[in-house]
């Protein structure tokens, strides 16, 4: 069972209508790798879940602030559990500023990234899933 499944399951469980939470949830490969992607919209936050393992993984908490007057905003990426990597953290600020910047979404994100050891480093891996993200709110 994957994640993308396991969410199914849990929403209708709760009896949680999923068309009115899931934004979006599919399965895409990436140079043959297989990755999960699912996004629930909540009312005060976004949760993002990319996995290419059938786990959570890692989980980040990313929130955009307004510095006073100014248009210029602050990203604050908070690890909440999982192994600490850089190219995670840095994958969320990316993702949530792109969401502000092209989309005006101001919510909290919650980002769950479940990826091999292997693949951690693999930016190019990492730019494709982004940009498969930010596709699928276009939609």
């Amino acid at each position: 069972m994957t994640d993308v499944d396991e969410i199914d399951l849990k929403l209708k469980k709760y009896s949680l209508d999923t068309k009115d939470l899931l934004k979006f949830k599919k399965t895409i490969e990436i140079n043959s790798v297989k990755v999960d992607l699912i996004c629930i919209d909540y009312s005060d936050k976004l949760f993002i879940s990319v996995s290419t393992n059938n786990s959570f993984g890692s989980v980040f908490f990313a929130k955009s602030d307004k510095i006073s007057n100014l248009e210029e905003r602050i990203y604050n990426i908070r690890q909440l559990f999982g192994q600490a990597e850089t190219s995670l953290e840095v994958f969320t600020r990316s993702l949530v500023q792109k969401l502000n910047q092209k989309f005006s979404i101001q919510k909290s994100l919650l980002v769950s990234i479940g990826v091999k050891k292997d693949q951690i480093e693999n930016l190019s891996l990492l730019k494709a899933i982004e940009k498969n993200i930010l596709e699928s709110f276009q939609q």
